[in-house]
Formats: structure tokens, C-alpha cells, sequence
């Protein structure tokens, strides 16, 4: 085992203490497990920082956990503790952590051999700042088993990629695989023994895989081999002879290196069969003899090509110009008709003289380009015949009239398939002249205007005649009165009076027939009440939803508007007012903390919560409740007791004057006239560098020194 050795470091300004020691792990075989043993040298720490220890010490198994752990002074705690495990001189971090203990698993296969260091950094209770250093070794030998054999594949194809082929090993095995795939003693593959590989064999055959192991940690080898067969792939669609694959089972054929299925009756395209010899056909896969004189639809060649028919089994010119009976072409379609052996289309006119097209039959006439039986006119009540003329004239009586000569205008109008020529202001088939009257023939006494009646009458179509009067729902109009009607004589509040002028003209009424009412007059409208508030009828005013509302609310309203005794809108905004509470905001205190520092003679600070809450207690910005209260203030501990006292060391009892009260680092001190005092030394705080005391067995000194009995005032040792 190593020796520890202590080195104190001059620090951020105070005392660092970094702790070297040596832990060695050792690895070796049990039943082909592989497991760590350590040992450790007692550490002999610095009282300041305190010290490391691991756990378990010794007898560590394959993958247990292994803890380090920071044992601070007496009476003092550690604080920003900060672990870190570098591997060799290039500080590796190999772990890190701020648990105490820190707890990892040091794994041979995963870490690997060589030197470790665990240095641990901490802050004291007594605000001091210390490192501690732990280093340890993980050594280890050709402990494990062998590689004991190869896995992988046995039969391969060629110019396919085979299966991975891996080396069985024991998982603390650390090496390289050099691999050769077909024992020419030439290596295709180096990699690590952790590793597989792949190969692809250009050529069929038996191969011998031969792999040699080489240990990571002697370079010790271990050879192993094993065989693969490969074979071409078999030949796809049952060929027989790979990798050629251009032999076929009967019945099929080879084409492309497939064997598909041969043509039945001759076909010689495999496996479409489209293509027969000379002089066939293939019709349905089958090839069949060709149709004689062109047929193109074997076997029944009832197909001929385009501008042939076939008739009796051979192929004829069809007819020319559309006849439809060929060889002797006498037959036309229907619509046409056979003019010197051609089938031309009959008239589309109704015609008798194709292709002219120009002669009807009897009783019919060309009208509109086609032979059609014509329309007789009609003038009022006179007949006229398709072709004919006859005169008609303006008017049938004419020459009456002052300073007018009897005369009958007349013109000729003739009949086109139902249409008159001429104007149809000459529709009279006869015209005579008449004697003027000297009187008013309607009663009128202005003659010859006749437009004014005697007393008491009216033209009425023409006639003076007494007219009639009117009655509307019971009111009486005389002819050519005009009154105001209305709908209806009561209108509700809110509505209107539309009055409609009627006039009585000989016993009817103008206008519409449901405004009867002479009278009409509107209903006063209703005010609403609501919350102790009255509002006319047609009036608004806001309400609102609450009549009151926290320092944190708002007072919601909406506009609600009177209609004859009834608001509009949401019911439930029904207050007149509403107010809002104005919010106070105060300082809420909490109580001060304890102080941060604990030990007699220090400085440190003290803490309280100071929060701005609203009445409605809700947290507020620290502006709404002004000046704001401390929250940090400074504490201090009672000072430490510096008077000393008398200890009584040594066999002859001689005295000393004790230090400042107190003890660190668990020592011991005795009592005047105690047992035997020459067992074993401890040190006191305030002693000098290398300093011991003595102390009786099992007296510890565990917060400051025990009383004794006073003794020389001039003894030894001491300050």
C-alpha cells in the first residue's frame, strides 16, 4: 500500500487542505466473475477541512457501488458541495456530483485501467472554503476468460451480404478481432473484439472463417475458426442450372432468366404469346391459320377491312355512294333513294324530283325551302285563300264630320301562307258615307263639342246620365267627393294615424277598401319604474348588475330603454346605482429569521418577509404602499470566552494555561490528579505547530474544557 501524504495550500484567501491518498483496485478471477478488492491507508486529515473516506473499503464486487464521503470538524457543516472524478494526467471528468456521499459504480469495461483522483470542494459553517483530494488506481491483469468461440452464420449466397458474424467473450475482455473470412491468410476485417462484422463472397465454396483474438491488456492471441457454406441463390420461376438459370423444366421456356410458362400451338413469345409464325394469327393465346381473301377476324373471318363487307366468307368491295347490298348494289339506306345506280339522300323538302328538289305535290307549294301545304289568312272575320288579293279599306262609314267630303280608302292585300301584305289598318271589306248629325247624341247641350251636360248630369262612358252616390261603412258621399279615411280608429302607443283620401265617382269609391274609419286617434304610451328610478316611454338610462363592488372590481352596466311599461335588455341589470370600494394597500411583516452564522463571535444577517397586500387581499406592486420596510438586517453571535484555565497534564501534575474555551478536532485534556495521563496526546486550539497534550482514557473533550483544580501558575509546553 501507498502512504498518504498531507499538503496545506495557501487558498482564496484562507486555508485549503488537499488530501492525497492511494486506493488500489484490483480485479481477479472468481468462478469467471470478475470482482475489485481495495485497500486503504489510514489517512491522517488536517483538523480544518476534515476528511475523506470511502466505503466499503475493500472486497468491492464487479459493479458495486462505491461511496466517498466528506466527514467535516466537529460542530461544523458543509455547504456548495461540488464532486469530481478525473481519470490520468489529462483530468478526464469521468464523474461528477453534489451528493454526500457521492456514489459510483467503477466498472472495468466502462472506465478502463489507470489513475483516478476524487477531489471534493465545499464551503464550512465557519464560512471557511476547503478542497480534499482523494487519489485511487484501478489496475487489472489477463484475469478474464478467453474468448471461447465464434457466432455466426453458416450457410451464405454468393455476392450477398451474410449475417454478422461476432466473437463470444466475456464482458471484462478488452481486445482486437482480426478477421479472415476465407483462411488466405490475408485479414479482411480489424476491429474490436466488442464488434461484428460482415462479409460477401464472390464464389461458391466451403470457407474457413478464422478470427485471431489479441488481449488488450498482454497481447496475448487466441485463434478460433469456423466454416460457412455458400452457394449461388436458387434461380427465380424453378430454373435449374445457376447461375446461368437458362435451363427450364419441361413445358416452360427461358426468357430474360426466367423460365415462364411455352406457348401453346405455336405461339413463340413466351409468356405473351402474341407472336405466331407466318400465316397465323393468335387469337385468345391460340395461334390460328390466317382468314382467306382478307378477313381479319379468324377463325370466323366475318371481319373484312375497311371498305370491304363480308359476304359468303369472302371479303367484297362495299358498293359505291352508300348502297348497302354489294356485289349487285341496288339497296339503298333509308333516306335515300337509287338514281342511276347511286343512292343519293331523297328531298329533304318533301320534293318529288331529287337532287332538284324543286316540285311538290299537287295542293302543296315551296314554302320556307320545303314542300308544305299552305295557311289560309284570316282579315277580322274575312277568309282569304293562300295567293289571293282581295281590298280592304280604313273604315266602313266615312264623311261625317264639318268641312269633311265623303271618301273610302282602299288597298290590295294578298295572302302568303297565313300572312296579309299590306297594313292592318285596312281591314274593312266594305266602306259607306253618312249624313252628319246636327244634335248631341249623348244628351250634351254644347253641340258639336257635346262635352257639357244639363244641371244634375255627368258624362259617365259618354252619356249624360245623373250619377250615383257612395256609402262608405255607413258615410254617405255624393258623386265627386273626396274625404279622409283611415285603417282603423284606435292605433296603439307607439303607432300612427295614416289617413287615405277616397273620392266617390257615380256610386264607387277610389282608393283601398279597408280604410273605412272617419275618425282615428293613438293610445297614450306607459312609463317603466325599475330599482325606485321612473323613465318615460321611449327613454334610456343605464343600469347596472350590482349596486356595489370590491376595490378590485368594476361596476358593469348596459343601456335599457322604457317601451310602454317595459325596459329593454338583460333583467338582471336592474340596480339604479352602483358604487366601487376604494382599495388600501398596507405593509404585511413577517417575524426575522434566525441568524445565518451560528458560532460564538460572528457576523451575519437576518431576514423577514415584507409584502404589499390590497385590503381585498391580493399582492400589490411595493409602489402602491410607499416607503418599504427593511427586509435584511445584520446579527452577531455573543462573543467567544477568552479567560483560560488550569489543565493538568504529565505524571509529576504540572499546570498550564488553557487556551481560548473551546476544543477542535475531537481532543482530549485532563482533569487535576486524574488516572494515568501518559496514554495518548491530543491538541488544543491556539497550540503550536506539532504541540501534544495528554488525556486520561475515555475523557473527551467535546465543547470546552472541564473545570480543574488550580495548579502552578508557571507550567510548561503551553503557547
Amino acid at each position: 500500500m501507498k502512504s498518504f501524504t498531507a499538503h496545506i495550500v495557501r487558498k482564496w484567501a484562507f486555508y485549503s487542505v488537499t488530501i492525497f491518498s492511494t486506493v488500489v483496485l484490483v480485479s481477479y478471477q472468481n468462478c469467471g466473475k470478475v470482482k475489485f478488492s481495495a485497500s486503504r491507508d489510514q489517512t491522517l486529515t488536517p483538523q480544518s477541512c476534515g476528511s475523506i473516506s470511502m466505503a466499503p473499503p475493500n472486497g468491492l464486487s464487479e459493479n458495486t457501488s462505491v461511496a466517498f464521503t466528506v466527514t467535516p470538524p466537529n460542530g461544523i457543516t458543509i455547504s456548495d458541495l461540488s464532486w469530481s472524478f478525473t481519470k490520468g494526467s489529462s483530468s478526464t471528468v469521468v464523474y461528477s456530483t453534489t451528493t454526500n456521499p457521492a456514489v459510483h459504480t467503477f466498472n472495468h469495461a466502462s472506465e478502463g485501467v489507470g489513475d483516478y483522483l476524487a477531489t471534493a470542494i465545499f464551503m464550512k459553517s465557519d464560512g471557511n472554503g476547503c478542497e480534499l483530494a482523494q487519489s485511487f488506481q484501478i489496475i487489472t491483469g489477463d484475469l478474464c476468460v478467453d474468448p471461447s468461440g465464434i457466432s455466426g452464420p453458416t450457410v451464405g449466397f454468393v455476392g450477398e451480404l451474410t449475417s454478422p458474424f461476432s466473437v463470444d467473450y466475456e464482458d471484462c475482455f478488452v481486445g482486437t478481432a482480426v478477421w479472415d473470412m476465407d483462411n488466405d491468410g490475408i485479414p479482411e476485417h480489424t476491429v474490436s473484439v466488442t464488434d461484428s462484422v460482415t462479409h460477401t463472397y464472390t464464389a461458391p465454396g466451403t470457407y474457413t472463417v478464422t478470427v485471431t483474438v489479441i488481449d488488450g491488456e498482454d497481447n496475448s492471441q487466441t485463434v478460433l475458426t469456423s466454416t460457412i457454406v455458400v452457394n449461388y441463390p436458387n434461380c427465380p420461376n424453378g430454373a435449374t442450372n445457376p447461375p446461368d438459370c437458362n435451363q427450364c423444366p419441361v413445358g416452360q421456356t427461358p426468357v430474360g432468366g426466367q423460365c415462364v410458362p411455352s406457348c401453346t400451338n405455336g405461339a413463340i413469345n413466351p409468356p405473351l404469346c402474341t407472336n405466331c409464325p407466318a400465316g397465323q394469327t393468335p387469337v385468345g393465346g391460340q395461334c390460328v391459320p390466317n382468314c382467306p381473301n382478307g378477313a381479319n377476324n379468324p377463325p370466323t373471318c366475318t371481319t373484312c377491312p375497311v371498305g370491304q363487307t363480308p359476304i359468303g366468307g369472302q371479303c367484297v368491295p362495299n358498293c359505291p355512294n352508300g348502297a348497302t347490298n354489294p356485289p349487285s348494289c341496288t339497296r339503298c339506306d333509308a333516306g335515300q333513294i337509287l338514281v342511276n345506280n347511286q343512292c343519293i339522300n331523297d328531298c329533304p323538302n318533301g320534293a318529288i324530283d331529287p337532287p332538284a328538289c324543286i316540285t311538290c305535290l299537287p295542293g302543296q307549294f315551296i314554302i320556307g325551302g320545303r314542300c308544305t301545304t299552305p295557311v289560309n289568312c284570316m282579315v277580322g272575320t274575312t277568309q282569304v285563300l293562300h295567293g289571293a288579293t282581295r281590298t280592304f279599306y280604313d273604315n266602313s262609314n266615312v264623311g261625317c264630320g264639318a268641312g269633311q267630303s265623303p271618301s273610302c280608302a282602299s288597298q290590295a292585300r294578298t295572302c302568303d301562307n297565313g300572312v296579309m301584305s299590306g297594313s292592318q289598318n285596312f281591314a274593312a271589306i266594305a266602306c259607306q258615307s253618312i249624313s252628319c248629325p246636327t244634335t248631341c247624341q249623348n244628351g250634351a247641350i254644347n253641340f258639336p263639342a257635346c262635352t257639357t251636360c244639363p244641371a244634375g248630369r255627368v258624362i259617365v262612358d259618354g252619356q249624360c246620365v245623373i250619377p250615383s252616390g257612395c256609402n262608405v261603412n255607413g258615410t254617405p258621399m255624393v258623386h265627386g267627393e273626396t274625404r279622409s279615411f283611415y285603417p282603423s280608429s284606435a292605433v296603439s302607443c307607439g303607432g300612427s294615424c295614416t289617413p287615405e283620401s277616397r273620392t266617390c265617382n257615380n256610386g264607387v269609391v277610389s282608393g283601398n277598401t279597408a280604410n273605412t274609419a272617419t275618425t282615428c286617434s293613438v293610445a297614450a304610451c306607459t312609463s317603466c319604474t325599475l330599482d325606485g328610478i321612473t323613465v318615460a316611454h321611449g327613454q334610456s338610462r343605464d343600469f347596472f348588475i350590482e349596486s356595489a363592488v370590491t376595490c378590485s372590481g368594476s361596476c358593469s352596466s348596459i343601456s335599457r330603454t322604457c317601451n310602454n311599461g317595459s325596459f329593454t335588455g338583460d333583467p338582471a341589470y336592474n340596480r339604479a346605482t352602483c358604487v366601487e370600494a376604494i382599495c388600501n394597500h398596507n405593509w404585511q411583516i413577517g417575524e426575522w429569521s434566525a441568524c445565518s452564522v451560528t458560532a460564538c463571535g460572528q457576523t451575519g444577517t437576518q431576514t423577514r418577509s415584507v409584502i404589499c397586500m390590497r385590503s381585498d387581499g391580493v399582492v400589490a406592486d411595493d409602489s402602491a404602499c410607499g416607503t418599504k420596510p427593511a427586509n435584511v438586517q445584520a446579527c452577531s453571535t455573543a462573543p467567544c470566552n477568552q479567560a483560560g484555565c488550569w489543565t493538568c497534564v504529565g505524571t509529576d501534575s504540572e499546570c498550564y494555561p488553557g487556551p481560548a474555551a473551546g476544543c477542535g478536532y475531537g481532543g482530549y485534556l485532563s482533569a487535576h490528579g486524574g488516572p494515568d495521563l501518559r496514554k495518548t496526546s491530543c491538541a488544543q486550539i491556539g497550540d503550536r505547530a506539532g504541540f501534544q497534550r495528554s488525556r486520561p482514557s475515555g475523557v473527551i473533550c467535546d465543547g470546552g474544557w472541564l473545570s480543574c483544580e488550580p495548579c502552578k501558575p508557571n507550567g510548561i509546553g503551553g503557547n
